[in-house]
């Protein structure tokens, strides 16, 4: 079927649009559907042989294809596309979005503050709490009028051994 064929049976003049011709195949079809000629064998078989010559005009206007079965774009290539290599793949991956905790981290920087220091600043810090607990109460105490005062001895002792504890522990730590 020729072009100047395609578009007499579908009703058009030549060089209508590819819209205009999708519309008149739509309402041809529609036309000549199955169901509205089924009364008779005959008019079936008119119906059946005017939507296949419906189609045939639709595909004397469609894009040439490589086999004749599909449109162009799904045709073979003339040369198949090779996979890519695993390194080739590697270097097209997404790179990943969390980094892993060991690089989050200078070298050695655990070991930044070693026992002798921790200890020191865990003995003053109890000994803080201790002087803080002793003046609170003596605060209370003058202010009520007197009586007596929570003196917390315990914590105050206990923070400065382990504050000295610390400093004998960076002593020897230096000397390695």
């Amino acid at each position: 079927m020729t072009h100047a064929d395609a578009f007499r049976l579908l009703g058009l003049k030549p060089g209508a649009s590819i819209a205009a011709i999708r519309q008149a195949h739509e309402e041809l079809q529609a036309q000549w559907h199955a169901d509205l000629h089924a009364a008779s064998p005959e008019a079936a078989a008119l119906a059946a042989t005017q939507r296949a010559e419906l189609s045939t005009a639709l595909a004397v206007f469609a894009p040439p294809s490589a086999d004749g079965d599909r449109p162009a774009a799904y045709a073979p290539r003339e040369t198949p596309s090779q996979p890519y290599s695993p390194q080739q793949a590697a270097k097209h991956r997404i790179a990943p979005q969390v980094t892993a905790p060991s690089e989050w981290y200078e070298p050695g920087r655990g070991k930044r503050h070693s026992a002798g220091v921790r200890s020191m600043i865990i003995g003053v810090a109890i000994a803080l709490v201790g002087a803080l607990v002793t003046f609170g109460t003596h605060q209370l105490a003058a202010g009520t009028g007197g009586g007596g005062y929570l003196v917390a001895y315990g914590p105050m002792i206990g923070g400065a051994l382990l504050f000295i504890w610390g400093l004998a522990q960076l002593g020897t730590e230096r000397r390695r």
